[in-house]
């Protein structure tokens, strides 16, 4: 009898429960804009690294990109509009872009996705 009661504690089934938002017109328009600066920086990190590997053969580390979000803060108008935390997402999947990717064969390039 014990051995039921802590066998039934342990394996309670799991639901899943699925939500759906209906955002509001200005709500959308902000998620919007945030997706876009997001979209961008994605681009500008990737041209970074793509542009730095091509001329020296190195790309810029993760944490140099990183460090340098501050600094394209202050100087960009629309960077300072999304949330840091937001962007501090983005460093991460350029990277995981960027290792990922794999020469072709007949070539040293990386091929690089972009969004």
């Amino acid at each position: 009898m014990r051995l039921t009661r802590l066998y039934n504690k342990t394996m309670q089934t799991r639901r899943a429960v699925k939500y759906r938002l209906y955002p509001t017109k200005a709500q959308e328009r902000k998620l919007q804009e945030t997706l876009e600066t997001c979209r961008h920086l994605y681009n500008r990190l990737l041209g970074w690294r793509k542009e730095s590997y091509e001329t020296t053969g190195e790309a810029p580390g993760y944490y140099e990109q990183k460090r340098a979000l501050p600094g394209w803060k202050q100087e960009s108008p629309w960077l300072p509009q999304v949330h840091a935390h937001v962007l501090q997402t983005v460093p991460p999947v350029v990277l995981s872009a960027f290792s990922t990717s794999r020469p072709v064969r007949r070539s040293s390039k990386p091929v690089i996705r972009r969004c």
